[in-house]
């Protein structure tokens, strides 16, 4: 007999179907995690150090791009390059992966509870050719519950209990049917046009007419994000707000906080 038959009758006298099985099913196993692990990296990746250290990527390293059609139009590829914002920004410590802390206005600066992403400066599409937020007065159809408070026309004080200004409207999400943002038109002597306040910063007063904004003191709404089209908010926008009076209540409203 010729030595390879014999060879490879040695080896299969060893094996059976089940234990083929095992093995093929340990390898479909392992690169099927690979295979994961290599998709979940389409975005985020390579990991940027806003602290100046090295990209970094991994093993596996980054999937071949592939490019996706957008619901609302266009289409984007992934994995691809996010730009970066500079950080007013330094290390607490000098050890790998400790926390950043402002080196100027903590609001300005986009860290910790005020930091925000660069999401895209678009309005976020409920169906196609409808915004998913707007105010009620561009909304037909909708209108707040009968026996829930209207803010509208209330009086809105900071968390230091000076007034900021009045409620000129409400902001809904369709996707949702809730409120999302009251629009605050502010007072000459705090800055002049109108902010957007995230409804959960917003305790309403019915009784007292008043809406108490817990964040941030009047004073820093001067500061407070602006939209560029008073009927519509980007994506971008949204998280800037967000931002906005998170890092307020986080950095400034604890040592203001009045009873109001």
């Amino acid at each position: 007999m010729p030595p390879l038959i014999v060879l490879a009758g040695a080896i299969t006298d060893h094996l059976d179907f089940a234990q083929l099985l095992v093995a093929a099913f340990f390898i479909f196993f392992i690169g099927l995690v690979l295979h994961l692990r290599q998709e979940d990296k389409r975005e985020g990746y390579p990991l940027k150090d806003p602290a100046g250290g090295p990209d970094e990527v991994g093993f596996p390293g980054l999937p071949t791009a592939k490019v996706f059609v957008l619901r609302e139009g266009g289409q984007v590829t992934a994995p691809h390059a996010d730009p970066q914002r500079e950080l007013a920004a330094r290390r607490l410590h000098p050890d790998p992966g400790s926390p950043l802390v402002p080196t100027g206005n903590p609001l300005a600066d986009g860290l910790g509870p005020a930091a925000w992403a660069l999401r895209r400066d678009a309005p976020m599409i409920f169906q196609p050719g409808v915004v998913q937020v707007a105010p009620l007065r561009r909304l037909d159809g909708y209108s707040i519950l009968p026996g829930d408070p209207d803010p509208r026309g209330m009086t809105v004080v900071g968390s230091d209990g000076v007034a900021v200004g009045v409620v000129e409207d409400v902001w809904i999400d369709r996707g949702v049917k809730i409120v999302r943002y009251l629009e605050v038109a502010l007072d000459a002597t705090v800055s002049p046009g109108r902010a957007l306040v995230p409804i959960y910063d917003c305790d309403i007063r019915p009784k007292r007419g008043r809406v108490k904004v817990s964040a941030a003191p009047a004073a820093r709404f001067a500061d407070a994000p602006r939209l560029r089209d008073p009927d519509q908010i980007t994506a971008l926008e949204e998280d800037k707000v967000s931002a906005f009076f998170a890092g307020a209540e986080f950095y400034l409203a604890h040592t203001t906080r009045r009873t109001a």
